[in-house]
């Protein structure tokens, strides 16, 4: 387990050598881990800790290291971070002989893929999907600004109308949420706007 100290010093060292490559990262979490005597942090670990320096006036910012530190930067090269949500088990109409059937999950997925096991591992809620998924971007180091959000699962034109909205609402919901960053509950009764507002 690493400090936020350690944490700190490995940081600071790697600001030091001014790395322009990621395998320059690399070699100085190696160097300076090895001579801490512990486990090599990974970048996710790294990345709150430098913005919290960054925050706090400790270091400055450094474009050029935060893009060498993010985890695979081509997520959001274009500046648009791609987040995908499972909607729930539905009987799909279609009895197409090719299309996986998982009882657990949507037709057509699996519950091995990525996103289908952190769908079913959040019961399919498209506020918490689209909340965790852009929470787990922003750690890894990506702009999480603007999103291209793909609904995934079965034949979406066979769920009821209601569903279809509630869930996209939900998603857009999650995403006003994290914007504010605010932590209080808000009302399902609340419109788009007063969402928007708040």
């Amino acid at each position: 387990m690493h400090t936020t100290e350690d944490l700190e010093k490995i940081l600071k060292f790697i600001i030091s050598k001014k790395p322009r490559h990621k395998f320059g990262v690399d070699d100085a979490k190696r160097i300076i881990a090895g001579k801490m005597k512990i486990k090599q942090p990974s970048n996710r670990l790294l990345f709150p800790v430098y913005k919290d320096l960054v925050k706090k006036k400790k270091i400055q910012k450094d474009k050029n290291l935060e893009i060498l530190m993010r985890k695979a930067d081509i997520r959001s090269l274009s500046g648009v971070a791609i987040v995908t949500s499972l909607i729930k088990p539905y009987s799909c109409p279609g009895k197409c002989i090719y299309c996986p059937t998982e009882k657990r999950m949507p037709k057509s997925y699996l519950a091995t893929e990525p996103a289908a096991s952190r769908a079913l591992l959040l019961d399919f809620s498209p506020y918490e999907q689209m909340r965790r998924r852009i929470e787990s971007l922003k750690e890894s180091g990506h702009d999480a600004d603007k999103i291209e959000f793909i609904i995934k699962g079965g034949t979406w034109n066979a769920y009821p109308i209601k569903y279809q909205y509630w869930f996209i609402l939900e998603s857009f919901r999650a995403c006003n949420k994290y914007a504010k960053l605010k932590k209080e509950k808000v009302s399902l009764d609340a419109s788009l706007e007063e969402l928007q507002d708040a």
